[in-house]
């Protein structure tokens, strides 16, 4: 590991012992709930969904149009 990944990894130490367990993790618990709740990850968090309910619904599609015409070049060979 890198010296700055040490470093970071020494101050984490530092403030749980400091601090005491619990309130290191109460702390850490608010921190990521505060940002979990701000309106532009909700915002994110929709669009991607979004985003993938949209994509997965072409390559649903895509994959249904392809069976068809491997169908249909089937049925009219045979």
């Amino acid at each position: 590991m890198g010296v700055l990944t040490w470093i970071l990894v020494g101050v984490v130490v530092l403030a749980v012992l400091g601090l005491g367990v619990r309130t290191f993790l109460s702390g850490l618990q608010q921190g990521v709930e505060k940002i979990a709740n701000a309106p532009i990850i909700k915002d994110a968090a929709a669009k991607a969904k979004q985003l993938v309910s949209e994509g997965k619904d072409e390559l649903e599609n895509s994959f249904k149009e392809d069976y068809h015409q491997e169908e249909n070049a089937i049925t009219n060979n045979s």
